[in-house]
């Protein structure tokens, strides 16, 4: 629902005030999504956490279906609806944490705080959105679209709403989780070699059966990310895959990638 890159050009929530109506209606959610930001945080700091927000949402429209497969049977059988905080859950096992933009790594907690505010800064949006005011003699139609319009905002301001008070309690489990980081890390080390598992095998076959008489790690990884199906290419995360398949392949030859105990052995 939100504007991935310009959610906050008119409701910046670290400066600008909520109005009086606002004030009882969402603000409860603006001070506890601040209180999960370091105190240094800046608008730069808000609008890289919506690009990275925008990244997992690119992920998560790849990667979805498998994800929500891999989920407990009984969350299947009912039918899981899925709103897009639930989504971004599901992929923080499967993506690396960025930094922000003075290089402090940028904590699960804050990311899903910027996004329970970015919720708001668009409901804020669309409530300053002027209604339209009907004139006697007003052609019947445009009433009819206009009143479409405004419903179909109303709608979106409700979905808003809910996603950011469901945004801001990832926020505080992803706050409790970081009191316990060693148990946070082994597990996302767990689920990420799972995941990466059937994307290594690809490579590792397609590099044993290669002939690289001449070839340098770098063109071999080229020519391998070139012949990759789509489908194995969503299950990374990274922007630059070309560049992941180098390091893995400079890894596996010194028998160092990790998982590489599950994979063909290395063929020089």
């Amino acid at each position: 629902m939100i504007r991935y890159l310009d959610a906050f050009s008119d409701f910046n929530p670290l400066n600008d005030e909520l109005s009086e109506a606002q004030l009882w209606d969402i603000d409860y959610v603006v001070q506890h999504a601040k209180l999960l930001l370091d105190d240094s945080f800046t608008e730069e700091d808000l609008n890289a956490g919506l690009e990275i927000l925008f990244k997992l949402k690119k992920y998560s429209s790849h990667a979805g279906i498998k994800l929500l497969n891999e989920l407990p049977s009984k969350h299947q059988e009912v039918g899981l609806t899925t709103t897009p905080p639930f989504n971004y859950y599901l992929c923080t096992d499967y993506v690396e944490q960025e930094c922000r933009p003075n290089g402090e790594p940028y904590l699960w907690s804050q990311l899903f705080a910027v996004l329970a505010l970015a919720s708001i800064a668009d409901y804020v949006y669309l409530t300053k959105k002027s209604v339209y005011e009907y004139q006697p003699g007003d052609d019947q139609d445009l009433m009819l679209q206009y009143k479409n319009a405004e419903n179909n905002e109303q709608g979106y301001k409700v979905d808003l709403k809910l996603e950011a008070i469901e945004a801001l309690g990832f926020a505080r489990l992803f706050e409790k989780i970081q009191s316990d980081p060693n148990k946070r890390a082994k597990s996302i080390s767990k689920t990420k070699l799972s995941n990466y598992h059937p994307l290594k095998l690809a490579i590792i076959e397609k590099f044993n059966k290669l002939n690289r008489d001449g070839k340098s790690i770098r063109k071999i990884a080229r020519i391998i990310n070139d012949e990759l199906p789509d489908e194995l290419k969503y299950l990374s995360s990274t922007d630059d895959l070309e560049k992941q398949i180098e390091k893995w392949l400079a890894q596996y030859i010194k028998g160092t990638l990790p998982g590489q105990d599950k994979l063909p052995p290395y063929k020089p």
